[in-house]
C-alpha cells in the first residue's frame, strides 16, 4: 500500500519492464525488418526477430540477477 501519493515500487518496476521490452522490440525491429514490399515477414526476418529478442531478454535476466 502506498500512502505517499506517488507511484509504488511495483508500478515502477512494471513501467520499467514494459519500457525495456518496448525498447528491445523497437531495436530488434529496426535491425531485422529490412523489406517492406511484402505484407508478410520473410523467414529470415522472423528468425532474426526471435533471436534478437531472446538474446536481449536473456541479457536483461542476467543483469537482473547480478544486481540482486
Amino acid at each position: 500500500m502506498n500512502m505517499g501519493g506517488g507511484v509504488n515500487t511495483d508500478e515502477m518496476s512494471m513501467q520499467i519492464s514494459f519500457r525495456m521490452m518496448n525498447d528491445t522490440m523497437k531495436d530488434c525491429f529496426s535491425t531485422c525488418i529490412t523489406d517492406f514490399r511484402s505484407s508478410e515477414m520473410s523467414q529470415s526476418e522472423q528468425t532474426c526477430l526471435k533471436n534478437c529478442a531472446v538474446r536481449s531478454f536473456s541479457c536483461m535476466s542476467v543483469l537482473g540477477q547480478v544486481q540482486e
